[in-house]
């Protein structure tokens, strides 16, 4: 064997770990995205995903789990909130999040909220694994509606989002 094709030896058994590691990674998100649906009693169409570019998107989240040089999996993914199913407007409320594996063989995943929480998953654990996740989840959107109406409708001048779209007042 020549050096050269040693070389190319190395690159195909990283490619056959990167490509095995990728899928473990979209597994993971279906499971993590699974348990949010389930413990939210929501149905996956309420569930979009985003792009680099922040539009919206359903279907499978495959082509929205980047791997970024931070050595983390990244996902967006948006819950579309709605007061009910014909009425509007709707908005999503969107989430990131990153997630790796302590180690390539290990069932272990950290996962990180960028409003700091971090978590160690045992991903061979099931469902149950992801439910400290699916709280903190619940708490941050409805936590994020309560705090933003009471402080825009503070008798203090502020600047802050409302935290849903409101409609036009048009003419009576």
């Amino acid at each position: 064997m020549t050096r050269y094709e040693e070389l190319c030896t190395i690159y195909a058994a990283h490619r056959r770990i990167m490509k095995e590691y990728q899928e473990s990674a979209v597994t993971f998100a279906l499971s993590l995205l699974d348990a949010i649906s389930q413990d939210l009693g929501i149905t996956s169409d309420k569930i979009s995903f985003r792009d680099e570019e922040n539009k919206r998107f359903s279907g499978h989240p495959r082509p929205y789990i980047r791997l970024l040089q931070d050595s983390y999996f990244h996902l967006r993914f948006g819950i579309k909130l709605e007061e009910g199913p014909r009425i509007f407007p709707k908005e999503d409320f969107i989430q990131d999040i990153r997630f790796k594996k302590t180690d390539p063989s290990s069932s272990i995943w950290l996962v990180e909220l960028p409003q700091g929480q971090t978590f160690s998953i045992d991903a061979s654990n099931g469902q149950q694994e992801f439910h400290e996740i699916t709280d903190i989840l619940f708490k941050l959107i409805s936590d994020f509606y309560r705090y933003y109406l009471t402080q825009f409708l503070s008798p203090e001048p502020n600047i802050s989002p409302i935290g849903f779209k409101t409609e036009s007042l048009g003419e009576e």
